[in-house]
């Protein structure tokens, strides 16, 4: 997993939340 893929998984948690 990179950066990149963490970033967007915090940033879909944060849009669902």
């Amino acid at each position: 997993m990179t950066e990149y893929t963490l970033q967007i998984h915090c940033l879909l948690h944060a849009l669902l939340i």
